[in-house]
């Protein structure tokens, strides 16, 4: 039962995800991207930003951009019915298209299980490690290394659990990816696009 919860978790996470990224918005030259519900623009560099609203016009002056249904005028944004105006918005930078290569789960089977034994091993001797020091519980009588991450793989109509060795990794098909990346075809992860809440927060 709780192998079927935590795979259950798993791809739905997976599928928002998904979602989420196939509505990135690849700018043109296939270079940089922009995350969902924005437009991508022109800056003064000659590079690709962002404009914080999806179908946006974007503004000659390369600074600012506008609501779709709306004209650029200075610093403003008149509807095209001429009734409203609002101030423009400010473009953020897009993200450079990355790929690095996925780790393959199958392939580290036997490392990680050589890590658990010496991990269980210094358990025994020191009972009060921290949380963090702790192997993880992946599965039906499964464990993994402290600060790796437990994916549950359907393979052969079955579910698998692996450790991935990476602290909050993305769980792929047979291999995973850093946070902050997305599995993408041939074995590879790809960096999401920032959204401007990402390159503004403090």
């Amino acid at each position: 039962m709780n192998s079927l919860i935590l795979l259950f978790l798993t791809l739905s996470s997976v599928t928002l995800l998904a979602s989420a990224i196939d509505n990135e918005i690849v700018c043109p030259g296939g270079r940089a991207k922009c995350p969902e519900g924005s437009t991508c623009c022109l800056m003064e560099g000659g590079d690709y930003g962002c404009c914080p609203a999806a179908h946006a016009t974007c503004c000659s002056d390369k600074l600012h951009c506008c609501p779709e249904g709306f004209n650029c005028d200075g610093q403003r944004c008149v509807h095209k019915t001429g009734y409203l105006s609002l101030s423009a918005f400010s473009k953020f930078p897009s993200t450079p298209i990355r790929h690095k290569e996925a780790i393959d789960l199958t392939s580290l089977e036997a490392e990680l299980e050589d890590e658990l034994d010496e991990e269980e091993s210094v358990e025994d001797e020191q009972i009060d490690l921290p949380d963090e020091l702790r192997p993880i519980a992946c599965g039906k009588e499964r464990t993994c290394p402290a600060k790796t991450t437990c994916c549950a793989v359907q393979r052969l109509r079955r579910v698998q659990h692996m450790c991935c060795p990476l602290s909050n990794g993305v769980c792929c098909e047979s291999s995973c990816c850093p946070q902050g990346y997305h599995c993408i075809e041939g074995g590879k992860c790809e960096k999401h696009a920032k959204s401007r809440h990402d390159f503004y927060k403090r």
